[in-house]
């Protein structure tokens, strides 16, 4: 049986849409190979990835102590999709990986909610994350606190360019 052949009966066995499995392969770069080796918990996720495209996870600093990245209170990190940072939408001066890390593993309960069909701003996990800086009490340097939120793409204010800017992009 070619790979082909192997490719289209795992497809039929694991209940699959052809066409889902060629964009997944189109957008990740997955060989025929690769999609054999996937799982049905992957094959959930693949189904909720058109609709993750249509979302936002905006975090806003409510509180900034000494940021040695200069993280302002009313500035925002925006990620989209769960994982993609959308520089261009951030309002901070510097992008700080200690204020990006915690904000990531809110990027997956978006992924979680959407793959189950739930809306996701309704969400029981921490809407507050800190950044990973301990502050000046404890040996860091300063500390921010931001308050995290899901936005539908009809919904996001975009600060350049607009909204119509990622309308129009959005898959």
């Amino acid at each position: 049986m070619t790979t082909e052949e192997k490719v289209q009966q795992f497809i039929r066995e694991h209940n699959l849409d052809p066409a889902l499995v060629e964009r997944i392969k189109m957008f990740i770069g997955y060989t025929d190979e690769d999609i054999l080796k996937t799982t049905p918990r992957q094959h959930k996720s693949w189904k909720a990835q058109d609709i993750l495209n249509e979302w936002f996870l905006v975090a806003e600093v409510v509180e900034s102590n000494n940021c040695g990245a200069r993280n302002n209170v009313g500035d925002r990190y925006v990620i989209r999709s769960a994982t993609s940072l959308v520089p261009e939408e951030c309002t901070v001066r510097f992008l700080c990986t200690a204020a990006i890390a915690p904000i990531s593993a809110l990027g997956m309960v978006l992924y979680e909610r959407l793959a189950e069909g739930v809306d996701p701003r309704d969400f029981a996990f921490n809407e507050y994350v800190y950044c990973t800086d301990t502050g000046v009490e404890h040996g860091g340097y300063g500390r921010i606190l931001m308050q995290c939120r899901f936005e539908h793409i009809s919904e996001f204010k975009s600060m350049k360019g607009g909204q119509a800017y990622w309308t129009k992009n959005k898959k």
